[in-house]
């Protein structure tokens, strides 16, 4: 289905900032307690604001999700060669 973005500023909004995917608030009220995002900048012009964070921290997320991954496949590699090879280090290699 869709994606759906909504901005409100009122009392009247918080029903559909709370259902939406991506809900921002621009106010202090009642919509800010209920949105996933508040903007500190009470103007429209925020909503691209919060789509470029919200994109770079989706991107920063994978990427340290990467490192992870790609540091275990590494690290298992490394364990397997040294069974294979019968190679043993001291305990402080493993520091």
């Amino acid at each position: 289905g869709y994606i759906t973005c909504f901005s409100g500023d009122g009392g009247n909004d918080v029903g559909a900032l709370k259902t939406a995917h991506v809900g921002i608030a621009l106010s202090d009220s009642d919509a800010s307690l209920v949105s996933p995002f508040t903007s500190l900048d009470k103007s429209i012009t925020s909503v691209a604001d919060v789509l470029k964070e919200g994109r770079c921290a989706l991107a920063s997320a994978f990427a340290a999700y990467k490192y992870m991954i790609m540091y275990g496949q590494i690290e298992t590699i490394n364990q397997v060669a040294n069974a294979y090879f019968a190679i043993t280090f001291s305990d402080w290699c493993w520091v």
